[in-house]
């Protein structure tokens, strides 16, 4: 799982719905997270308007509310 400077720009570069569909491919086989995308899961389900790693231009939706780690 990439984490810092590396996950910020795979995150610019690819968006965040293909984003999301990864985290749920490494949430389902038990893959462990990198520190950049649990900062970006705890961004989600606070309802942070902006993702703060992306220099604030990406819109956010809270979490689904029985929704463990995994953002979709």
């Amino acid at each position: 799982m990439l984490d810092g400077d590396d996950f910020r720009a795979y995150y610019q570069q690819v968006g965040k719905d293909a984003v999301e569909a990864e985290l749920k491919f490494a949430n389902q086989r038990g893959y462990s997270l990198s520190d950049a995308v649990l900062d970006y899961l705890e961004d989600k389900a606070t309802g942070v308007q902006e993702y703060r790693g992306v220099g604030g231009n990406e819109n956010l939706s809270p979490l689904h509310p029985h929704t463990r780690i995994n953002p979709i």
